[in-house]
């Protein structure tokens, strides 16, 4: 997950998890370079220094799960070419 929505959803900043020892990746496709960090890692650092408590961590967790589903739908359609105009037919196009 992007550390974009660590300090929104989780309570906790990009830079206390790595002061705490949470790995992370660089996002080199993006002109801010940002920080990924793994769902998992960013669940326990959080449950482990009571940053939210029980039941709100439960629906932070359900919540970034549902929105990491809906992103790999979206881009699953994307490379299905399912944002490509729909239905357009070359054969017809006069200069093709």
């Amino acid at each position: 997950m992007q550390e974009k929505y660590l300090r929104k959803w989780w309570k906790v900043t990009a830079q206390e998890l790595v002061d705490a020892g949470v790995e992370y990746k660089v996002n080199e496709n993006t002109k801010t370079k940002a920080k990924k960090f793994s769902l998992y890692q960013v669940y326990e650092y959080v449950k482990k220094n009571n940053k939210l408590d029980r039941e709100e961590l439960e629906a932070v967790v359900e919540d970034e799960k549902d929105r990491i589903n809906r992103a790999r739908t979206t881009f699953t359609s994307y490379q299905n070419g399912d944002f490509a105009g729909g239905g357009i037919d070359y054969d017809d196009c006069p200069w093709w």
